[in-house]
């Protein structure tokens, strides 16, 4: 992630510290520098938690890290912040030597949470950039400058939601004599503060932090929801440009613009609610045009035929390919074009299955009665919507349905991530893809269904809604 922290510059070495019984017990080391001059334990004293700051072993006898120490210590005491790890003491240690005694803080820094990748809800990141303007704005007014503001000086606590900010070492005052030598981290240092830089001001700025937020808040854009990115983003430029001057108007930016965020997203509801309408419109329609023709589109004919499996074609009979699928109506009548046999006129009782969920023979063109390597015809898939067979048949021609119209909301959306745009496009342009999701859904609200039957349905569906339509306007 970023890199190790150190003043540069090489301490002296020559002081040694004191040793004392404080009552602190059960050390245990938790990370120690490894080129810096420092190493923190967490020790316990009467039943709480507490992080000890010391001196590494060969820095014992150094005066400058002494001093180094001496003026964390001093930084961290003048800061009383809920947004800041708080100092408690400054005591001799038995074989430690001088030790700063700081507030325990459970949780893990900002750097491991984005590096295990794990996205932060809008809550979340809210409360992570409220934490750092005030906590920054804390620093300040203790007339102090932070200097090493960066993810793994940054503590997130998930249980309470609460980040605290910690680690004094590269503190920097007017009021301080020594160490105002050029230290932190280069990535979030600001070009003109670096020791690299060539006449570089040294003098303590609160421009030191406002730039590491800036970098900060950059970081923030791997974690954060795709609606507040651009949020983030645009808080960041300013920062780095020093157009935001402190906390509060920071806090204040984020404010204003995570509300024209959410007014966008608002009256982007619009388009998407009329999108849906007229998905409905021309899908009510399609049903309404089956409704009122038979399935090759002849007039409708209520005749009761005397040979149910076949049908009339000018003078010649065509018989319906052994194995179609039987279907019937919701609402219980006949399929149109679909001859009753001779089940279907017998009256439902308390033990028969009512007229709707009897099956019902159905024909088609002959392309559309050919059936594919699942066993499904096109018939099936396409009828099924309006003629009725099975619920497990319903749902998956549904859900079919349902995922298409997802899918092209999303192309259609302004707000959608890439990410997002192209697994929607992949989805509706592959039918593979489609297959496999509504499977998967289907059986998980049916575990008993035929999964290859409804790989069959969900393809042939697929294939049927968008057959001739040019999906290229729409790719990402």
């Amino acid at each position: 992630m970023a890199d190790e922290s150190s003043f540069f510059d090489t301490p002296d070495d020559n002081l040694a510290g004191a040793s004392a019984d404080t009552g602190y017990r059960h050390f245990r080391l938790i990370y120690e520098s490894e080129h810096g001059f420092c190493r923190l334990f967490t020790a316990r004293r009467h039943g709480r938690t507490y992080v000890i700051k010391t001196l590494r072993e060969p820095y014992l006898d150094a005066p400058l890290a002494h001093d180094a120490l001496r003026k964390e210590f001093e930084c961290g005491m003048m800061v009383d912040s809920p947004y800041v790890a708080r100092t408690y003491d400054f005591i001799p240690l038995p074989d430690l030597g001088e030790a700063i005694v700081m507030e325990y803080c459970p949780g893990m820094t900002l750097a491991r949470m984005m590096a295990d990748g794990a996205p932060l809800s809008t809550a979340d990141i809210d409360k992570i950039v409220f934490s750092l303007a005030r906590g920054v704005d804390d620093i300040h007014s203790a007339g102090l400058i932070h200097r090493d503001l960066k993810p793994d000086n940054l503590i997130w606590m998930p249980q309470s939601g609460a980040l605290k900010i910690i680690d004094f070492g590269f503190c920097d005052s007017e009021s301080f004599y020594m160490l105002h030598d050029a230290g932190g981290t280069l990535r979030y240092t600001p070009p003109g503060k670096s020791i690299a830089a060539v006449g570089a001001d040294l003098t303590p700025d609160t421009y030191n932090d406002l730039y590491a937020l800036g970098m900060l808040l950059t970081d923030l854009l791997t974690v954060a929801p795709a609606h507040r990115q651009k949020t983030l983003k645009r808080l960041s430029e300013m920062l780095i440009a020093r157009s935001i001057g402190s906390g509060a108007e920071l806090e204040a930016c984020y404010r204003a613009l995570s509300r024209r965020s959410v007014s966008k997203r608002r009256l982007l509801i619009i388009p998407a609610a009329a999108v849906l309408l007229l998905t409905g419109i021309v899908i009510f329609i399609l049903r309404s045009n089956y409704a009122d023709k038979d399935i090759i589109g002849n007039p409708h004919n209520d005749t009761i035929a005397e040979k149910p499996m076949a049908r009339m074609e000018g003078e010649k009979e065509m018989e319906m390919p052994a194995g179609a699928t039987h279907l019937v109506r919701d609402d219980g009548q006949d399929p149109p074009g679909v001859q009753k046999s001779v089940g279907s006129q017998v009256p439902a009782t308390d033990d028969q299955e009512s007229p709707a969920d009897m099956s019902q023979p159905l024909s088609g063109p002959p392309d559309e009665m050919i059936k594919d390597e699942y066993g499904v015809c096109m018939a099936e898939a396409k009828y099924t919507a309006n003629f009725r067979r099975d619920k497990i048949d319903e749902y998956a021609v549904t859900t079919t349905d349902r995922l298409i119209t997802e899918s092209i909301i999303t192309l259609q959306s302004d707000t959608a991530s890439t990410r997002s745009r192209k697994a929607a496009y992949r989805q509706l342009t592959t039918d593979t893809i489609m297959q496999r999701r509504v499977a998967a859904l289907t059986l998980g609200k049916y575990p008993s269904a035929d999964r290859r039957r409804i790989l069959g349905l969900s393809r042939q569906r697929h294939r049927y809604l968008l057959s001739g339509i040019d999906l290229t306007h729409l790719q990402p």
